[in-house]
């Protein structure tokens, strides 16, 4: 089992042969929002060439999610994820192809809430480009624009 991870921590490590996963544990609080991200060669993080991050619930055997691409292509990991329950949750490091070794970055934080500021402050939407951002409280709205031309 890997170093223990808090918020805000970014941590660096090796897959050393083929097959190998790095477990990390991490505390989770009930009712906060988390990003874990796993960056490799993609991002110059590392020289992992496809990275795989999963999060297993406090009893360490069911799986929660998996995410092995990101919204901007690159084939490093992100996983935006809502804690049900405050415990101990654990966090993989691996390879999508088992084969692959290299370094990478490990880190968590809190996921950024950009689209709140109304209508003046929306986002500007651009076509067949992916836009994430999180709901961060029950009360949160998030606002997007577009900009279209009539007739097309």
């Amino acid at each position: 089992m890997g170093a223990p991870l808090g918020a805000e921590d970014t941590l660096f490590g090796t897959l050393d042969f083929s097959g190998d996963n790095d477990w990390f544990k991490v505390h989770l609080t009930a009712g906060d929002d988390y990003v874990f991200t796993l960056r490799g060669v993609d991002s110059n993080q590392g020289t992992l060439p496809d990275p795989v991050l999963k999060l297993y619930n406090t009893d360490g055997a069911s799986l929660i999610q998996t995410n092995d691409t990101r919204l901007d292509g690159l084939r490093d990991c992100e996983i935006i994820y809502h804690a049900t329950s405050t415990g101990t949750y654990y966090i993989t490091a691996g390879a999508a192809n088992d084969s692959d070794t290299g370094n990478y970055a490990l880190a968590v934080g809190e996921p950024p809430d950009t689209n709140t500021t109304g209508k003046t402050g929306a986002t500007t939407l651009q076509l067949y480009t992916p836009v994430a951002d999180i709901i961060g409280t029950p009360t949160d709205v998030d606002w997007f624009k577009i900009n279209l031309t009539a007739g097309h």
